[in-house]
């Protein structure tokens, strides 16, 4: 668990419980990731809410559906493996995983825009 209190504070809130409930249901108990059916899920962050820079910034990426994901804990897990893994091949994967976090927002890039 998490050593920020405002971290703990906002997952230990009867308000994230619902919540979490309520995304694990609408997902039909199923990964998002591997498909596996199971009532041991995890709802993960996709953009942390630990790296917000205010209460008022986590607290909304705490509570932001389209920040969410259901995943089992092995793939819960995975994720967070690949976030703190610094070898090549976890720096790429971390890095696949901040593309389909973008391609979750509604801002697109293609192929045709300049790069600066």
């Amino acid at each position: 668990m998490s050593k920020n209190s405002i971290y703990r504070h906002l997952v230990g809130s009867q308000r994230w419980q619902r919540m979490a409930l309520e995304e694990k249901v609408a997902a039909g108990w199923q990964c998002s990731q591997c498909g596996t059916v199971t009532k041991r899920l995890a709802v993960h962050h996709r953009l942390p809410v630990e790296e917000a820079r205010t209460a008022d910034e986590m607290e909304a990426r705490c509570f932001d559906r389209s920040n969410l994901q259901v995943l089992c804990f092995q793939c819960h897990s995975r994720v967070h493996e690949m976030l703190r893994s610094r070898t090549k091949s976890g720096h790429e994967k971390s890095e696949d995983l901040r593309v389909q976090r973008f391609h979750h927002t509604d801002l697109h890039i293609d192929e045709n825009t300049p790069r600066l």
